[in-house]
């Protein structure tokens, strides 16, 4: 789940997962003076900022992951590799339970 907060012209992107939140801070106020510094005018540095903040809030949304996300996918692997495992054992087995009468047959 996403929110975010404007704080004067602080864009405050929070990521709630149960307990945990993660802050990305990005100054819109503080970026737009550093435009009109380095010669942008107030209206092109204003139009950046709000083009940067949107970008910022697309990737949080969909490009980006999560300590959450990482923990799941990290869980769903182990979950395969268990389930890997046991299926290493059920054909070891099969494979033993089908070659030992063959053997009995041929050394018999």
């Amino acid at each position: 789940m996403y929110r975010f907060w404007l704080s004067g012209s602080t864009l405050l992107t929070s990521i709630l997962e149960g307990e945990k939140m993660s802050i990305v801070s990005f100054d819109t106020l503080e970026f737009v003076k550093e435009l009109e510094s380095h010669g942008f005018s107030s209206e092109q540095a204003e139009a950046l900022a709000k083009t940067q903040k949107r970008a910022f809030e697309q990737a949080l949304e969909t490009q980006l992951a999560t300590k959450s996300d990482i923990h799941v996918l990290k869980s769903d692997v182990n979950e395969v590799k268990s389930e890997i495992r046991l299926i290493k054992w059920m054909l070891a087995l099969v494979i033993v339970v089908t070659v030992i009468p063959v053997l009995k047959d041929i050394f018999s």
